[in-house]
């Protein structure tokens, strides 16, 4: 079957080229109703959505919000925190001590929710900070371009796979070109703005590389209806971003199985 797509690829509102909201308390739901009307607006009624990183986030609430409008909902992360649901907690538990009972493949049997816990302690610096002195770290960053590339360019290092850290430079390139990165600081410099089921059919990759995540299918099936996953050996947190031409393809492959 061949399918031809036509990309709607919105800004979230404050990043990119999207104007910062203008009342307090916009949060991914609110985001989620905000891309369901452009998507009206834009005449589609019904549509695939594709998200990874906070896009994660915003299309799991559009699809558990709006599920009569979305045909389907490709991730590369699924967005499941410790407590989301009893099952899923079980899951995550009996797993870590047992992972060979509860998960079927090799890939997942060294799962552990306490060193995930940790990693996502040891990474999310930056949103309590951007959370609690947005005003003190913007100030420094929109007056530095070598400070905002710092700061941007360090999740694309540790993000994509932890073991760059020890890497020259932080192994930025092996993934991206210097202008891909350029590009992306640009953006931010020339702007200077730094749980339900859901039953929508789900497809999830998941990245060997991706800490926030590497959530089992059987624990993302506890709150997704997944019909369609996908382990990528070589794949950190942006996906979409380091194997472009993969995720389309699977992608593809996630819409085929549900149009036939």
């Amino acid at each position: 079957l061949q399918i031809a797509f036509e990309v709607v690829a919105p800004s979230i509102p404050g990043y990119g080229w999207s104007e910062q909201p203008k009342r307090t308390g916009f949060s991914q739901i609110a985001c989620a109703r905000v891309f369901r009307k452009l998507m009206e607006r834009v005449g589609f009624k019904k549509f695939y959505l594709q998200g990874g990183d906070w896009g994660s986030l915003i299309t799991s609430n559009l699809a558990r919000l709006y599920p009569a409008q979305v045909f389907g909902l490709h991730l590369n992360v699924i967005p499941i925190m410790p407590g989301a649901s009893l099952k899923a907690t079980l899951f995550d538990i009996v797993g870590s001590f047992f992972p060979k009972l509860v998960f079927s493949a090799p890939r997942d049997h060294n799962h552990n929710m306490f060193g995930k816990m940790v990693a996502i302690i040891v990474e999310s610096g930056y949103m309590h900070i951007q959370a609690t002195k947005p005003d003190t770290v913007g100030t420094a960053l929109n007056d530095s371009p070598i400070g905002l590339a710092a700061y941007i360019l360090e999740k694309f290092s540790t993000w994509t796979n932890a073991d760059y850290r020890a890497l020259p430079d932080g192994g930025l390139t092996k993934k991206y070109t210097r202008d891909e990165l350029l590009t992306i600081v640009m953006i931010y410099w020339l702007n200077g703005n730094i749980v339900q089921y859901l039953a929508v059919p789900t497809a999830h990759l998941s990245g060997m590389n991706e800490f926030f995540d590497r959530t089992p299918p059987e624990i993302s099936a506890t709150m997704y209806n997944l019909t369609h996953y996908t382990a990528a050996p070589d794949v950190g947190h942006f996906a979409a971003f380091e194997m472009p031409r993969q995720v389309a393809i699977d992608v593809f492959d996630f819409v085929n199985s549900l149009e036939h």
